[in-house]
C-alpha cells in the first residue's frame, strides 16, 4: 500500500506544480 500511496501522492502533487490555481483559487 505505500508505494501506491507514494504514486498518489506524486500525482498530486505534480498537477499541483503545474495546476497550482487548480487545487488553490481561493488563493490567487
Amino acid at each position: 500500500p505505500n508505494g501506491r500511496f507514494e504514486t498518489q501522492m506524486k500525482i498530486c502533487l505534480s498537477i499541483s506544480n503545474h495546476h497550482p490555481e487548480h487545487w488553490q483559487p481561493s488563493w490567487s
